[in-house]
């Protein structure tokens, strides 16, 4: 199919919106508006492509068959309002499909010297975060993630974002919110402790920095409209972005649905799986199940003794401070607090698992006492304790007032 080559002038169509600029493109082939999209989010795809692949070339070569996709694609895009979003998941599979195919080992983040590291972040908090910033936001559920990509990837305002999604700013505030706190818990969970501040700030910094060349963007709309089937100059659409443009459209994208049905039928196959094995062991005589001698249930007493490295602390009216290195190491009836930078408390402690919430109080060895709450679930322990505020007990996980001290900490794998 042939792009229309002047419908609308470049200029009259910088104002469209989004919907209107696939419409036209979509329905009379209009090279200006396609050309507006390739502009309007070509910083965002940029920036997605180089984090991937750390690679200048190979992130430009990924850049141009995203925009041959959406070229494909635009008539298919349910919700022309967040085309960022949709951009920013093709370009995240693009780029991991070129990954793989090259077999690169990224290069050091250092040598992209055209993407800086955020001023507020430690460099190597960014060098570790650009890897991982893309998987972890396409994991987010659609709603969160179309208004994360709008607001700190694309730079839209709350408001810009309401309008454009078509719902109330107060909703677009609760997805953002959310949509913090779960990439936040993530990016905890992989080793990264960044707060929601912290990210912003590192978000906002790496796309202003992204730049999109105008011998890219060029190139871009030149190879995209060879990808449709206008004839050009030999050698405009590269093998290898050609490639990488097929390669995604080959790949199975199955509807929403499809995959609620796949999602279902695997899990009645699971119930059906557990039942059978049931029905087998209750055919074996319960004499049998007596004599493997199944250990007693563990107390809370013997769950909690190992060593818990803290993910996050928090102290009341001062918020979260640097984890620095917190353990606690349960031992017997001990509890011994340090830290690295050389932090040593040594407490007895003992568990009231029959309160709600559960209880816990430490008696140092200076003689104070330490009443608190605890939460412990597998490999996660949560402590709310109050370290010098009296001896009032606290009933929630909130540090909110002075003196209050919360420990959320994961269990430290042993040595092997």
């Amino acid at each position: 199919m042939v792009m229309a080559k002047r419908n609308v002038s470049s200029g009259a169509a910088d104002d469209l919106a989004d919907e209107v600029l696939l419409e036209r493109f979509t329905s009379r082939r209009e090279e200006a508006a396609f050309a507006v999209l390739v502009r309007r989010y070509g910083r965002l795809v940029l920036g997605v492509c180089r984090r991937v692949l750390q690679h200048e070339q190979d992130a430009e070569d990924a850049f141009q068959a995203v925009f041959c996709v959406l070229a494909r694609r635009a008539a298919s895009i349910r919700q022309p309002g967040a085309i960022g979003a949709w951009l920013h998941a093709v370009a995240y599979r693009i780029a991991r499909k070129a990954q793989a195919r090259k077999g690169r080992s990224p290069v050091p983040a250092d040598d992209l010297s055209d993407v800086p590291a955020a001023e507020e972040s430690p460099e190597w908090v960014w060098r570790e975060l650009r890897p991982i910033l893309d998987e972890e936001v396409n994991r987010l559920p659609e709603k969160y993630r179309q208004a994360f990509v709008l607001c700190f990837l694309e730079g839209r305002t709350n408001e810009q974002a309401a309008s454009q999604l078509g719902c109330p700013l107060g909703t677009i505030l609760s997805r953002l919110a959310r949509a913090r706190e779960r990439l936040r818990a993530r990016l905890t969970r992989r080793g990264l402790v960044l707060s929601g501040g912290a990210l912003a700030v590192a978000l906002a910094t790496e796309a202003a920095g992204v730049e999109v060349r105008q011998e890219l963007t060029q190139t871009t709309l030149q190879a995209a409209a060879d990808f449709m089937g206008r004839r050009m100059a030999p050698g405009t659409l590269s093998p290898r972005v050609s490639a990488l443009a097929k390669g995604y459209l080959r790949s199975p994208s199955q509807p929403r649905r499809m995959r609620l049905a796949i999602a279902l039928l695997v899990g009645l196959l699971g119930v059906v799986v557990i039942a059978i094995v049931l029905l087998l062991l209750l055919r074996r005589p319960l004499t049998a199940l007596v004599r493997r001698g199944a250990p007693p249930p563990q107390t809370d007493e013997q769950r909690i003794q190992g060593t818990w490295r803290a993910t996050r602390v928090q102290i009341g009216r001062v918020g979260d401070v640097p984890v620095g290195g917190i353990r606690l190491t349960f031992a017997g009836d001990q509890c011994t607090l340090t830290s690295d930078i050389g932090l040593n408390v040594v407490a007895r402690f003992q568990i009231d698992a029959n309160q709600t919430p559960l209880q816990i109080t430490l008696h140092p060895q200076r003689g104070d006492v330490w009443p608190g709450i605890y939460l412990l679930e597998g490999n996660s322990l949560k402590i709310c304790i109050n370290q010098g505020g009296g001896p009032e007990r606290p009933t929630t996980f909130t540090v909110d007032r002075e003196g209050l001290f919360l420990y959320v900490l994961d269990r430290e794998a042993a040595a092997p």
